[in-house]
């Protein structure tokens, strides 16, 4: 690029070269007897290739990222289904001491977890020590314990299928999720694995996803497993 510069100094040509970093441009000043001319030359970045190490860095930041996602979201879905469910039969309840009660949403901090144990203790959690968190601070106008004092009286009412719901373990309700064999029983409206595949197929979901998702939902405990395995120790 030449810029025209004015008010000329004398008749000389004078080279400038400063280069202060290889990504720094390089400059030349040349002079003449009327005009100076100012010549910019920038040098190209140093792209060049990938290496193999480095695509396959990229590749693995990409499957784990895609792995922790789905993973997220399985226990997203089953934690959903399940408040779906608990609601459903409070709503239809032929109690009227609990019928119209409606546990809230909680802070979803309990499904942000990424850690080998963090998952695996939240396996053995039950779904009314899950849903006894606090609430989602999107519930304005309701204190945090909230769901905590509904489940408590809830409980107190004895009924049978509700408060079987409430004592399953996440690990158990994951098990009645992957099971495609809908039996006509309390768990006949939880939703399935196979609701969310035919979700994700109507949204026109990627069918790598899709499979990817159905695999680790099924072998959920395993992948949580193979995640941090244990390390060996080292031999004195």
């Amino acid at each position: 690029m030449i810029e025209e510069i004015k008010n000329p100094l004398e008749l000389s040509i004078i080279l400038i070269n400063e280069t202060k970093s290889k990504e720094e441009k390089t400059n030349y000043t040349f002079f003449n007897k009327e005009k100076i001319f100012y010549i910019k030359k920038e040098k190209k970045s140093l792209l060049g290739r990938k290496t193999k190490n480095q695509i396959n860095s990229n590749d693995n930041t990409h499957t784990k990222k895609k792995r922790d996602n789905i993973i997220t979201k399985i226990k997203r879905n089953i934690y959903n289904h399940s408040l779906e469910l608990i609601n459903l039969l409070l709503k239809e309840s032929k109690n009227n001491k609990i019928k119209g009660i409606e546990l809230k949403k909680i802070d979803n901090s309990f499904i942000m977890v990424y850690k080998k144990e963090e998952n695996l203790n939240l396996l053995n959690l039950t779904i009314k020590e899950i849903l006894s968190s606090k609430i989602s601070t999107k519930c304005i106008n309701l204190t945090k314990d909230y769901n905590k004092d509904k489940i408590s009286f809830i409980l107190k009412q004895n009924d049978k299928y509700i408060n079987e719901i409430l004592n399953k373990t996440f690990r158990e309700m994951l098990n009645i999720y992957c099971d495609n064999n809908v039996e006509n029983n309390i768990f006949k409206d939880f939703k399935r694995l196979n609701d969310d595949i035919l979700f994700f197929k109507n949204k026109n979901e990627d069918s790598n996803y899709i499979e990817l998702y159905k695999t680790i939902a099924n072998e959920f405990e395993k992948v949580i497993n193979d995640i941090f395995p244990r390390r060996k120790r080292k031999k004195i």
